[in-house]
């Protein structure tokens, strides 16, 4: 497996957002180092609650800037983390049961949708947000 490096195609120019990402990123590394050194399914365990509860912060706080910022597409950003949150959900009932590889297939799931989320569907409403918070300075 391999960490995924932040680098500014991963940014979708909102700076609390950017963070939040990088945090998410630094969670799905820890995760990759745990299963690299071996670590017991407790610990994998352990990463997956830990993600799972930054995550929920995370989607509240995004949204939460799409509602005020009257984003068009919400329903559908919205059903898009959930439809994560229940993957991640599945994934960590794989884990706890003691599943055999299941957590290569979390790496591999998290650090595929997370970077294609941001980059597509996250850049796509950094303009309204942006827009939005320029108004409000106004």
């Amino acid at each position: 497996m391999s960490a995924i490096e932040w680098n500014e195609s991963l940014s979708v120019g909102i700076p609390t957002i950017d963070r939040q990402h990088r945090m998410l990123i630094d969670s799905i590394n820890t995760l990759d180092a745990a299963v690299e050194r071996g670590a017991g399914q407790v610990a994998l365990a352990q990463v997956m609650k830990s993600l799972s509860t930054y995550v929920a912060v995370h989607f509240i706080y995004e949204e939460s800037l799409l509602r005020a910022s009257r984003y068009i597409q919400l329903n559908e950003h919205h059903d898009e983390h959930e439809h994560f949150r229940r993957t991640l959900e599945s994934f960590g009932q794989r884990v706890a049961s003691g599943e055999a590889g299941v957590a290569a297939d979390v790496h591999a799931f998290l650090k595929n949708w997370l970077t294609a989320h941001i980059q597509i569907e996250d850049r796509a409403y950094a303009p309204t947000v942006l827009a939005h918070q320029r108004s409000q300075r106004q």
